[in-house]
């Protein structure tokens, strides 16, 4: 097996290789903070097609630190996020689910909410104001906005 078209029908269609662009550190980057059973990631630079793969596998790492509790992904130090970076972010949501691990974003930009709504992407990533609120917020309360969003494809 020589090609990387090969590693991929080896794998499947729906496998991803591990396609990060070499410079892409350079223009994302995140920190860890653990507070409790929660892990924050705080995030800074850029989210888009470049930089999407070292998204994807930065999420994938933090989320591997949570064991039960709150992945928190504050995004506020992010200059731009594409569309693709919060599809990015609902995936890991609905693994992190599956785990027993809920993932909060924090955004503090009012487009961010009206673009998740538009893609129908609102019950899966709760959006918080800021880290403090995130961490707050009970989770029956969280699962009631999924709720109330599904049931009248309206949000809470």
């Amino acid at each position: 097996m020589s090609t990387t078209s090969d590693l991929a029908n080896l794998l499947g269609h729906h496998a991803v290789l591990d396609d990060e662009p070499a410079g892409a550190r350079r223009r994302l980057s995140t920190r860890l903070e653990h507070r409790g059973r929660a892990v924050i990631v705080r995030t800074d630079g850029e989210v888009d097609a470049y930089t999407l793969p070292t998204w994807r596998r930065l999420l994938r790492e933090a989320a591997a630190t949570v064991r039960s509790g709150l992945l928190i992904v504050d995004t506020t130090g992010l200059d731009f996020m594409g569309y693709r970076g919060y599809v990015a972010l609902a995936e890991e949501s609905a693994r992190c689910r599956h785990r027993g691990v809920q993932l909060r974003m924090v955004a503090d930009r009012p487009v961010v909410a009206r673009l998740l709504a538009a893609a129908g992407l609102s019950a899966e990533l709760p959006i918080h104001a800021d880290t403090d609120q995130a961490l707050a917020q009970p989770e029956a309360e969280v699962n009631r906005s999924r709720a109330i969003w599904s049931d009248t494809g309206r949000s809470a």
